[in-house]
Parts: C-alpha cells; sequence; structure tokens
C-alpha cells in the first residue's frame, strides 16, 4: 500500500477539482496523480481518487487497468516502456531490451531492488522511424545503442538529467 501523506491526498484533491467534469482530460489527470502516487493506483488511492473526482470506484478501475501506461501494482520510481513489435527487434531492440536487464538485473516486468527502475513492453510507442526507442516516464530515447542505454540509465541512477 503506497500510504499516502497528507500532503499528497490534498494535491489530488486539488488536481480533481481542476479537471471536474471535464472526462477528455482523464488520462492527462490520472497520469498526473500516478505521478503523486509511487507510479500506482492501489486500494487505497483508488479510493481517494474516485471520491475527490466524483467517478465510481470501479468506472476508474475499469479505465485504469484498460492502459498500460497505469498500474495497480507497485512499480518504480522509472518506468522503462519499450516496444516489443517485430518492427523495432529488427532494428536492434532485442539486444537494446537486453542491454537494459543485464545492466539493471531484472526481467521484464521487474522492478529493480532499489525501487529505481521497472522495464516494462508495451504496444508500439510510434517511434519506429528512431528505433529502437524506449520511453523512461514521459521521456523518450530514441535510435539507442546497448552502450547508449547503459549510459542514460547510468545518469538516472546518479539522478542527472539526461
Amino acid at each position: 500500500m503506497n500510504q499516502l501523506s497528507k500532503e499528497t491526498i490534498d494535491e489530488i484533491r486539488q488536481l480533481a477539482d481542476v479537471y471536474k467534469n471535464a472526462n477528455e482530460r482523464m488520462m492527462e489527470v490520472l497520469l498526473k496523480m500516478q505521478r503523486l502516487t509511487n507510479n500506482c493506483f492501489d486500494r487505497e488511492t483508488l479510493g481517494i481518487v474516485s471520491d475527490a473526482m466524483g467517478i465510481p470506484e470501479s468506472k476508474l478501475y475499469d479505465y485504469i487497468t484498460f492502459y498500460s501506461r497505469f498500474s495497480t501494482e507497485g512499480r518504480g520510481k522509472y518506468i522503462i516502456r519499450m516496444c516489443k513489435s517485430a518492427p523495432c527487434h529488427v532494428c536492434g531492440a532485442r539486444e537494446v531490451a537486453q542491454s537494459i536487464c543485464d545492466y539493471l538485473e531484472v526481467e521484464p516486468g521487474d522492478t529493480t531492488d532499489d525501487g529505481l527502475f521497472t522495464v516494462e513492453f508495451c504496444e508500439c510507442i510510434g517511434l519506429c522511424e528512431s528505433s529502437p526507442s524506449v520511453m523512461i516516464n514521459d521521456e523518450i530515447y530514441s535510435n539507442l545503442t546497448p552502450n547508449k542505454i547503459k549510459g542514460i540509465l547510468d545518469c538516472y541512477q546518479k539522478g542527472v538529467r539526461v
């Protein structure tokens, strides 16, 4: 469980007030809320968001579990998403993905022991022209090589902006 602080709960409620009655911006507001909640909509968080937005928990849960950018399970501070489609793998994504997993000592779907990274595969992220590419949270890194991704991950580990 996230054990949200009073400050985080207040921030969620403030966001909900800004976006109330703006269903077309649901993705945007939920992504912002998720960043406040350790990248996870656990049971406690769902209840708070449901109450704040005036949306039934069941409807909110359906929305969150439909989109791969959301999770009801705990994840790392940085979520690495890599396309698993064939076109990207032809361009070297398989080697980059293996480099990520080897460097972080995790399997796809796992979170590092320090809670810093979660590695996920997803469907197309729309960057075929510059693949292999990954998204780390909302940042995109393209034309990757195994060595280039190791350098990027090293910067994240050190808390340095890439």
